[in-house]
Formats: structure tokens, C-alpha cells, sequence
């Protein structure tokens, strides 16, 4: 049977890890980054995506 465009989704699986880290500066500071990796499996061929993502994502929290 063939599938036109109409029956296709643009990803069917997507794996993800995520590692993190915290630094307490202090009782009212707190740094924080986490790294995320994601792979992409069964993209439909008319859309454009990467097979493969990383982010790098920092945060500061302080409190008072």
C-alpha cells in the first residue's frame, strides 16, 4: 500500500538524555546547567529535521 503525504507524521521516535549539574554558591545561590542530547528516528523525507539535537541550557537562582 502506498502512503501519500497526507499519512505521514514527521517524526516516529524520538531518545532523549539529559545530564545535569548544580553548584550552591551559598544558601541563597544556586547555579545550574544540563546538557541535552536527542536522536530522531523516522522523519518523513519532505521535512527537513535533523536526525540529531543538543542543547546546553544554564540557570541561576537566587533567593531572599
Amino acid at each position: 500500500m502506498k502512503k501519500d503525504s497526507t499519512e505521514t507524521i514527521t517524526t516516529s521516535r524520538a531518545k532523549s538524555i539529559t545530564v545535569g549539574l548544580n553548584w550552591y554558591l551559598n544558601s541563597n545561590v544556586r547555579l545550574s546547567s544540563n546538557f541535552v542530547q536527542t536522536d530522531f528516528t523516522g522523519a518523513m523525507p519532505c521535512y527537513r529535521a535533523a536526525k540529531h539535537e543538543d542543547g546546553l541550557m544554564f540557570r541561576a537562582l537566587v533567593m531572599f
